[in-house]
């Protein structure tokens, strides 16, 4: 049966399309699929991320790399975006960018069990990687992210967004 639309709906619906299970641990499991659009025209816009793998268990780092490896065809030196590291409880603990799968496993060796789970977003261009990266940190607030939070609300930081971008910036007026 076809989804009806009203007004405002967006008619880009799409459904999974389940590929094969990527780990299993009895009760839990991570499939792996693609998103396909319902009939029609495809869009012409690309992606901004490629691959997204949200809420996994760092049991399963090495199965998801695996299996990333072998569809995208690339060494796991060449999966490059943002990711995410969620305690117990699912709370974000730490935010980065750059070759995920090494990242994500040296930060589980250094937290140790305090942190659980782990989410990925592949990201082709390094231009949109560091421009959400840095969206990404400025609104979780997070602690463990010592490097970029030291990084004031002023000029440094409007420096991470690509060039071309328009801003507005609060300060103070120079001299006062």
């Amino acid at each position: 049966m076809r989804p009806k639309f009203g007004i405002g709906m967006k008619k880009s619906v799409t459904w999974i399309d389940h590929d094969k299970y990527v780990w299993d641990e009895g009760a839990r499991c991570i499939r792996a699929g693609k998103l396909r659009s319902l009939q029609g025209r495809p869009r012409k816009v690309s992606p901004l991320v490629s691959v997204v793998g949200e809420h996994l268990p760092f049991a399963s780092i090495l199965d998801v790399q695996r299996h990333l490896c072998e569809r995208t065809r690339k060494c796991w030196q060449q999966l490059l975006g943002v990711y995410m590291i969620h305690d117990k409880k699912g709370v974000v603990r730490y935010a980065g960018k750059g070759m995920i799968f090494g990242r994500l496993r040296s930060h589980k060796k250094k937290y140790g069990d305090k942190v659980t789970r782990f989410s990925f977003y592949l990201i082709p261009d390094r231009r949109h990687r560091d421009e959400i990266e840095t969206l990404m940190l400025r609104g979780l607030h997070l602690t463990e992210n010592k490097q970029k939070n030291r990084t004031s609300t002023y000029t440094r930081a409007i420096l991470s967004f690509c060039p071309g971008i328009h801003f507005y910036q609060f300060r103070g007026k120079a001299g006062q």
